[in-house]
């Protein structure tokens, strides 16, 4: 099988993506299926977001890795000051994830009958701002009143 990217557009779940996947061509030159790694999973995850909730007021940051053949994506979501966001959106984005996760037991393809063949085995979506960003420690500070960026300010240690 020969392999090549290109921009690709993709009609998944009722949704029109424009991504950049491996394509594995068959020995007679046709696509035989389209592989979507973590970095395609989460470009995909970003454009569900803009197409589901085009006028979100949360944050969002996506992250993806890929580690010793464990390819992963991190999915952080919160509102601007840190906390939470409702419940519906987070299970929302949460199921649409775990369908571009590895599908073992079943064939996935495209709604126009392309094979694809997911290769991301794990995504995380939580529910609060990444460890570190400025959402955090807002969140952190609300939570506190005595923690300003991590140092305690009362004067005993």
């Amino acid at each position: 099988m020969k392999r090549n990217s290109n921009l690709v557009k993709l009609k998944y779940q009722g949704f029109n993506f424009t991504i950049e996947p491996n394509i594995m061509y068959g020995p007679n030159g046709n696509v035989s299926r389209l592989e979507i790694d973590e970095k395609v999973a989460s470009d995909m995850v970003k454009q569900y977001i803009k197409f589901k909730y085009p006028k979100r007021t949360w944050k969002l940051w996506i992250q993806s890795y890929d580690f010793i053949l464990n390819p992963a994506v991190e999915i952080f979501i919160s509102t601007k000051s840190g906390g939470e966001v409702e419940t519906i959106i987070h299970t929302t984005i949460l199921e649409f994830c775990k369908s571009l996760m590895v599908h073992e037991t079943y064939a996935v393809q495209s709604e126009l009958g392309t094979p694809l063949k997911f290769k991301t085995k794990k995504i995380t979506v939580y529910n609060r701002p990444p460890f570190g960003s400025l959402s955090e420690l807002a969140r952190t500070e609300i939570k506190s009143d005595r923690l300003v960026f991590g140092t305690d300010i009362s004067g005993s240690l």
